[in-house]
């Protein structure tokens, strides 16, 4: 499976667009103020100088602890150190501030699954897909949680979907193959599988995968040469070798399949 990227950050509340000169003028004059300090974090994340935004957010977080977006921002800096603890803390305070703030229900769940706690992450999933079911990465994670909880059915709708959304994008349909697999529809899963390495030809479980669903459907030929392409891709990946022999050795035992 394929997850997105763990953590999605909410765009920061701009009031008033302006300079940091502006900006730092103001926090000279009223240095408790927090208009200035959300506007300077903004500044600085479209300039992508993201340590000082996040500097800006703690301080603004300081003097209102209500402040969602950027509650949420720092929370995804916490996941991407994976401080699962810290991240959890304030992206609970931040879902406590702004309910309906998909991205941090979302965070909030990459958090409860990498301290392990996969079926709250899985219901923090499904709650950020109500609020926003046009994001592809919230869909695609709710797939990849809902087909390792066994429910391959909404997995492969909320992954169809993903898929939809980002035509671009290699996961969802690598992921929605997999949903399909366990479904027992292996001709969908092939297309899928394919679709994926036609997008990322690099990916490999997506060539491991398309010849295990070529195998099930007796098309060991066609699964070989994709599981050849899996080893050349990725040589120390165990799935990739025991599968291609597997295939090689079915072949090996019916003549005509050669």
């Amino acid at each position: 499976m394929l997850l997105g990227s763990a953590a999605l950050t909410a765009r920061a509340s701009t009031w008033w667009s302006g300079t940091e000169a502006l900006w730092r003028r103001a926090l000279a004059v009223d240095p408790n103020s927090i208009l200035p300090r959300v506007n300077l974090a903004s500044y600085y994340r479209r300039a992508n100088m993201i340590d000082k935004a996040l500097d800006e957010e703690r301080a603004a977080v300081a003097i209102d602890p209500t402040l969602a977006e950027q509650l949420n921002n720092l929370g995804a800096d916490a996941l991407g150190r994976r401080d699962w603890k810290e991240a959890e803390r304030l992206l609970r305070a931040a879902v406590a501030a702004n309910p309906r703030l998909a991205t941090a229900h979302f965070n909030l769940a990459s958090a409860l699954q990498g301290s392990g706690r996969r079926g709250e992450g899985l219901k923090r999933l499904e709650q950020a897909a109500r609020l926003d079911f046009d994001d592809p990465k919230i869909l695609n994670n709710l797939g990849v949680a809902l087909s390792a909880a066994g429910e391959n059915a909404r997995a492969e709708a909320a992954l169809a979907r993903a898929a939809e959304l980002a035509p671009e994008w290699p996961a969802p349909r690598h992921n929605r193959g997999n949903a399909l697999a366990a479904l027992g529809r292996d001709i969908e899963a092939l297309a899928s599988f394919d679709e994926a390495a036609r997008l990322d030809p690099g990916l490999a479980p997506a060539w491991i995968n398309a010849g295990a669903a070529l195998a099930r459907l007796g098309r060991l030929p066609e699964a070989e040469a994709r599981l050849r392409r899996a080893v050349e891709l990725a040589p120390r990946d165990a799935a990739a070798r025991a599968n291609l022999e597997a295939v090689r050795a079915a072949r090996a035992r019916t003549p005509k399949s050669r």
